[in-house]
């Protein structure tokens, strides 16, 4: 039901047409996708009277997180080697850095927040809970789909999400909150966005 409210709710936002630079579309839509994510599962959990932010791990303390971050950061040259290799070409120029610091905030803010509350926070917990390692495989699995659905550019490519995503939801089992994912999430994103710009074409 969860799951089914939260598709429901993108699919709605990405038929929002996208905005010209500098308009209201443009500036709201990021917005929109955040509510999609994270709606459903907040009223959910408030319904049942119970703090949302701590169901979902936002507002818990991570446990072993800088073992767990290192062990993710160790796993990330994999993820690159995986982009280069979507990408079927070596990088033409070192990546541009000018805007990293705002790239990362943004994709912290707007993408992996609001990923990691619904996938790892929401449905991780409560698909097969007694079996997590299981449930980790199918949510990475719907992770993947759910990205090549709503960015249909490059299908095949967008899969390669489902491998980071098994870091994510390992994160969120080792250290019982979503923080350290969503870190480790937004550092992917930028890396494989920088990596776009360097070989100039989307990946």
């Amino acid at each position: 039901m969860l799951l089914a409210a939260s598709c429901a709710l993108a699919a709605l936002v990405r038929g929002v047409p996208e905005g010209a630079e500098g308009t209201f579309l443009k500036a709201v839509k990021p917005t929109l996708w955040f509510l999609a994510w994270v709606l459903p599962a907040y009223v959910a959990v408030e319904f049942r009277r119970r703090d949302p932010l701590v169901v979902h791990g936002v507002l818990v303390r991570p446990e072993r997180a800088a073992s767990s971050l290192g062990v993710a950061l160790a796993l990330l040259p994999l993820y690159v080697l995986g982009v280069w290799l979507a990408s079927g070409s070596l990088p033409a120029r070192r990546p541009p850095l000018e805007e990293a610091g705002w790239l990362f905030f943004s994709q912290v803010l707007f993408t992996a927040f609001p990923e990691e509350v619904f996938f790892r926070g929401a449905l991780q917990p409560s698909l097969l809970p007694s079996r997590p390692h299981v449930s980790i495989v199918l949510v990475s699995a719907v992770f993947a789909l759910a990205h090549v659905v709503f960015q249909e550019d490059h299908a095949a490519a967008r899969l390669l999400v489902f491998f980071p995503s098994l870091v994510f939801g390992w994160l969120r089992l080792r250290t019982g909150s979503v923080l350290p994912g969503i870190f480790f999430h937004a550092l992917c994103n930028v890396v494989q966005l920088e990596l776009e710009k360097a070989l100039e074409r989307p990946i």
